[in-house]
């Protein structure tokens, strides 16, 4: 997944999933920072779900009665 974000930084937050960290690694030297463009590169990582849905209560949307 690649979002382009306004405001501050980043420009763009990449969504990569890999099986362990030497992966990542490689992808990053061999692939990100080897675009055209790319001066900096940021890395975050998931600890834990917190909460996994993209439910959302969306009650005021039930049809009214009349």
């Amino acid at each position: 997944q690649c979002y382009d974000n306004s405001g501050q930084e980043p420009d763009y937050q990449l969504k990569i999933p890999v099986p362990n960290m030497e992966e990542y690694q490689r992808f990053l030297l061999n692939k990100i920072t080897r675009i055209e463009g790319v001066i900096g590169v940021h890395s975050s990582f998931v600890l834990r779900k917190a909460i996994d849905t993209t439910a959302l209560p969306l009650t005021y949307a039930r049809k009214v009665p009349g």
